[in-house]
């Protein structure tokens, strides 16, 4: 078995945040001289460099789920083309998971079988539809994993000698239970009580976690209250609903019905990302509106109300403090490297593992801390 010194050189996170895996993988970005791509989801911080990796490697791997949602936010939502025909000639491979490959037999180059030894296996993480723990391993049999973005429980552990690890909630002031049920059960009571004082809703939240919650409602409310969203998101409906989630009709708000419907009577629930343009009628202080999946650092209340028609839940999509190292104990890796590109916690965090499990880690890259 490596060193963990040697096992460095098969986990490392670059200084733009691609995780170097095995002998010749990236995952979640791109890097000269790296020729197999892999990508665990589509959130933006994970699937930003997913053109120049199209550029940069030979053969892209993703989850088949993944596969069909990069189609759907690429194509027109009325265009119906399977995902594996949109993306045939890219070299863009949706793959299932637990099932390992051997990236060489999806390349068709006359170096295939000298370049291509890693052996590639996705695993489910609980997160969003799609996302992927990524197994990669190299032809000397040393076993390294990426955890990518993860609620736990629900990700199994996947045992390997170097595990690269999501910091997201990398400190113990991310340790509030969130009784998932209850909490779900409280969004729709809100929700139904702001619906009956004649107020629109408008629900915020990342891809993924929005379309959950149009899920969650679909079955609670009455089927009197319309569904509006931007295009952007209702073309990626059918995609979920696709692999069994019960989502009704959703209207795009900028289609002649939606407009109708947003100038109209009540009720209808707006549903749009973090990011997009506040409403007119949130402008106007009109909507009452639910933010999801914000952090929760220590606070037992997990959804509060801030000011008049304004909600935070704390329906977040990523493991506990406590949870983290649960998982990292169950994947028993003999180093860690933890990722501190896209979260301030990554160097306290491999402190904490040294101290609390004794299990040897790092924080890649280096960078200053401070507040997540």
């Amino acid at each position: 078995m490596a060193s963990n010194e040697n096992l460095r050189s098969y986990a490392s996170i670059s200084e733009n945040g691609s995780i170097l895996l095995g002998k010749n993988t990236v995952a979640d970005g791109y890097h000269k001289g790296r020729k197999i791509g892999v990508f665990t989801h589509i959130h933006h911080d994970h699937a930003k460099f997913f053109t120049n990796a199209l550029h940069e490697c030979s053969a892209v791997f993703v989850s088949r789920p993944t596969l069909d949602l990069l189609a759907a936010f690429e194509l027109a939502p009325d265009i119906g083309v399977p995902a594996d025909t949109y993306f045939k000639g890219r070299h863009v491979h949706g793959i299932d998971f637990s099932d390992p490959i051997l990236p060489m037999k999806h390349i068709r180059e006359p170096d295939a079988g000298k370049c291509y030894a890693d052996q590639i296996t996705l695993h489910q993480a609980r997160h969003i539809l799609g996302s992927a723990q990524v197994e990669v391993v190299a032809d000397d049999g040393v076993r390294a994993v990426y955890s990518g973005d993860f609620d736990y429980p629900g990700t199994t552990p996947v045992r390997c000698d170097v595990l690269v690890l999501d910091s997201t909630h990398g400190n113990p002031v991310f340790n509030a239970p969130v009784d998932a049920d209850s909490l779900e059960a409280r969004l729709i009571e809100c929700v139904e009580c702001e619906l009956g004082a004649g107020n629109p809703v408008v629900v915020r939240a990342h891809t993924g976690q929005l379309q959950h919650a149009m899920s969650l409602l679909s079955k609670a409310l009455a089927p009197n209250v319309s569904f509006i969203s931007p295009k952007k998101n209702t073309r990626l409906i059918p995609v979920y609903q696709k692999y069994g989630m019960a989502i009704r009709e959703v209207i795009p708000s900028e289609s002649m019905r939606g407009e109708n419907i947003a100038d109209g009577a009540f009720p209808f629930v707006e549903f749009l990302t973090i990011n997009d343009s506040k409403t007119d009628s949130e402008i106007a202080g009109r909507s009452a509106v639910f933010q999801l999946g914000g952090i929760n650092m220590g606070s037992r209340t997990t959804i509060r109300q801030s000011r008049n028609k304004q909600y935070f839940v704390e329906l977040g999509q990523h493991a506990t403090y406590d949870n983290i190292l649960k998982y990292v104990k169950g994947c028993s890796p003999d180093l860690v490297v933890a990722d501190s590109h896209r979260s301030a916690w990554g160097q306290s965090l491999a402190g904490q593992i040294r101290d609390v499990l004794g299990i040897d880690a790092i924080a890649e890259p280096e960078r200053r801390q401070g507040a997540a």
